[in-house]
């Protein structure tokens, strides 16, 4: 190697250093973003299985149950139910304390009370006409 390369070596570790460290802080930003994104889809993926039971047991009629084995990812909390307008609501809660919420539409099924869910659960649904028409839910 001549004059030239040896005093040019260090000039380039030097910028090749540079460029990767430009580069990692948005790679860390980028996989924390997928992981979030993978994170709400898992979180919604459960609701809409609790959004589907609750239809089929509405629909099934007064006395009809169904049981649903559920994995809430740490940190998250589901709620169904509450008052008022509320009762027709699932609210999911990131670990953030951000709250999102689905209303049950099609149908307009009712919970008749209101129920927090978190980790690995149990969900029991009933539909009950007494003495208002609607779903009860129990985690166990």
């Amino acid at each position: 190697m001549d004059r030239k390369g040896v005093t040019g070596f260090p000039w380039r570790i030097s910028l090749a250093f540079l460029l990767v460290a430009l580069c990692v802080p948005p790679l860390a930003g980028l996989a924390e973003g997928f992981q979030d994104t993978a994170d709400n889809r898992e979180i919604d993926s459960e609701v809409e299985r609790i959004t589907n039971s609750a239809s089929t047991v509405y629909f099934g009629g007064a006395g009809t149950s169904l049981s649903l084995d559920l994995s809430i990812l740490p940190g998250y909390e589901i709620t169904l139910g509450g008052e008022g307008a509320e009762a027709y609501c699932i609210k999911i809660t990131d670990p953030n304390g951000t709250e999102t919420r689905t209303f049950m539409e099609h149908p307009a099924a009712r919970f008749l009370n209101s129920v927090t869910l978190s980790g690995p659960c149990t969900l029991e649904l009933v539909c009950h006409d007494e003495p208002t028409y609607g779903i009860t839910a129990v985690c166990s």
